[in-house]
């Protein structure tokens, strides 16, 4: 990328518990992407991303929607064509297996999120559109009320 510049991942992880429901929406709001994860050795954590998606369609509409497989290094069940179809019919992306066990596959996903991210923000310099939801340039003036410390808003 031509862009130079520093890229933070805030991350909001709540491992799909129903107890974080209530707070869920706030992290979703303003949100650039969003990865929902699946056990590739459970099916029904495919079918409870519905749920997720459900919220997502409420309280936010993130530029990015990834679908990732965990627990790679285990027996799969749930199989790449599945779950590759089930992006297709919900308009995600793909990104494949990993596991957290052997690190098989994490750092590519948040290499894919940054690479994704730099080329917004190369498409706003380069188009003059707004930059998308979740992303703020470095000491930016924003509408939000949140302070900005080096690239994050916190």
């Amino acid at each position: 990328h031509s862009t130079d510049c520093t890229v933070c991942l805030n991350l909001w992880d709540t491992a799909g518990s129903e107890r974080y429901d209530a707070i869920t929406k706030n992290y979703l709001r303003d949100t650039f992407c969003v990865v929902c994860a699946y056990d590739v050795a459970n099916p029904k954590s495919l079918d409870r991303i519905h749920t997720w998606l459900e919220q997502l369609h409420h309280y936010a509409q993130p530029q990015l929607r990834i679908l990732v497989g965990c627990k790679a290094d285990q027996q799969s069940i749930v199989t790449l064509a599945v779950a590759d179809e089930f992006c297709t019919d919900h308009d995600m992306q793909f990104y494949g297996t990993t596991s957290a066990k052997s690190g098989s596959g994490v750092h590519g996903l948040f290499e894919s999120i940054r690479d994704q991210a730099v080329a917004a923000i190369e498409r706003h310099a380069r188009e003059d559109v707004p930059l998308a939801y979740g992303i703020r340039k470095r000491g930016a003036a924003h509408a939000h009320s949140r302070k900005v410390y080096g690239c994050c808003a916190r």
